[in-house]
């Protein structure tokens, strides 16, 4: 129920992502025999999309100042302010991309797959469970069939996404660097095998928490609002002995 925070802050969050991120996929392209009139303007709009994620992330900030403690209470909303800390991660990574030095480590390497899943599993898949477990229980007007499941819908995918994103990371640096050397890619595959098993058992447990939040949903949807109440009340009060 709090209202946001700026108005103003908001305006020139939406324009300025609006006005820069046009001319930002480029940077993926920097050392590629492409037009150098096109590469400065990815430079220029990669930094300058700065300016928009700061003024969300004050306006962010300042909206949950002195309300931080519905973080822990309120699962929806912690999957919200998750994927907000993702947005802005994958934001300030995709500025350093532009970076003409640093883009030379990166290119081509599993670095841009890193961060590409920044963006689709840290935000926006962080967000979209975040509503749906917020809008379906209020469009069925009844409680989540499970507390507890939505928990370990959460947990799982928080480690699964950053073991996962960070396996894919290191693997990129790795490979930066080998190339930089001159080092051929098939003698850089079998140090990258242990980044690629890792890669492989975190997203099996992001995996796992869709298929959780699936059943969770599911139940909601099929389980009679009385046994639902009765679930709910026993899951946050499991030392009392609560009969239906």
């Amino acid at each position: 129920k709090t209202p946001l925070y700026s108005h103003t802050l908001s305006l020139i969050s939406f324009w300025g992502m609006a006005f820069f991120y046009t001319g930002v996929g480029h940077h993926h392209l920097l050392q590629t025999p492409t037009p150098g009139w096109l590469k400065t303007i990815a430079i220029l709009s990669s930094i300058s999309l700065l300016i928009p994620v700061f003024a969300f992330t004050v306006n962010i900030l300042m909206t949950m100042r002195g309300n931080w403690e519905k973080f822990f209470t309120n699962l929806p909303l912690r999957f919200g302010l998750t994927a907000f800390v993702f947005y802005f991660l994958v934001n300030v990574q995709g500025s350093f991309e532009a970076i003409q030095s640093f883009n030379r480590l990166t290119h081509f390497t599993n670095f841009v797959v890193a961060h590409a899943h920044l963006a689709l599993l840290g935000a926006f898949t962080f967000l979209g469970m975040g509503l749906i477990d917020y809008i379906i229980p209020q469009i069925l007007k009844k409680p989540l069939y499970s507390a507890r499941l939505a928990e370990w819908q959460y947990w799982l995918i928080v480690i699964g996404f950053l073991g996962f994103f960070w396996a894919l990371t290191i693997a990129g640096f790795i490979q930066g660097q080998a190339w930089l050397r001159g080092i051929p890619e098939v003698n850089v595959i079998p140090f990258l095998r242990p980044y690629f098993m890792a890669r492989a058992i975190f997203g099996a447990m992001i995996v796992l928490s869709g298929i959780v939040q699936a059943y969770n949903i599911y139940r909601t949807v099929h389980t009679d609002t009385r046994h639902l109440l009765h679930m709910e009340i026993s899951e946050a009060l499991p030392e009392l002995e609560v009969t239906a």
